[in-house]
């Protein structure tokens, strides 16, 4: 099966870091469903559908994510100056969105293509396949790195902004 993705839990309205966690783990789920497109032999609706699924994932939620990292949490740890190991953190997440974002970009009309037209896949599985390993790879660095030094400052300096930094994730997604 090529599509298959996670429940979401209720959270409290202060919790900020499940949130991000479960992005977090949406963004493994929909990369490791573009890599099995990728690898897919064959043109069935079950690629198309997994294709359609994880370009439309990639196109309007992954951005939402992004956002919440550079515009809710950035500027709030930047303000704590806490350890240097976050605004060295911060500074390389704000980098890699950069990197991985045009990665998404490349990879994004190709999703599309696969999705309207699956026999096109044989011949975009190459590239595909090896700019979706890339995206995989640098996720794989990127989350690791957030969820081992970012989210626990989250927790530990920005307890009081919680209820607002989790409104304006709300807010994002209501629009979208």
């Amino acid at each position: 099966m090529l599509l298959k993705i996670g429940h979401r839990e209720e959270r409290r309205p202060d919790d900020v870091v499940g949130p991000l966690l479960d992005c977090h783990a949406r963004i493994r789920a929909f990369t490791a469903i573009a890599r099995r497109i990728a690898a897919h032999e064959g043109a069935d609706a079950g690629v198309a559908e997994a294709a359609a699924r994880v370009e439309r994932y990639f196109r309007v939620a992954y951005p939402l994510h992004v956002e919440d990292e550079e515009i809710s949490l950035r500027p709030r740890l930047m303000a704590v100056k806490a350890a240097p190991e976050i605004a060295l953190c911060l500074d390389a997440m704000t980098a890699e969105h950069d990197a991985m974002e045009a990665l998404v970009a490349g990879l994004l009309p190709r999703w599309a293509t696969v999705a309207e037209r699956p026999s096109d896949l044989a011949a975009l599985a190459p590239g595909l396949g090896d700019d979706t390993a890339e995206l995989a790879r640098r996720f794989d660095a990127h989350l690791e790195q957030e969820e081992r030094v970012l989210f626990p400052a989250v927790e530990e300096h920005l307890t009081a902004e919680a209820l607002v930094i989790r409104a304006e994730m709300v807010a994002r997604r209501a629009v979208a």
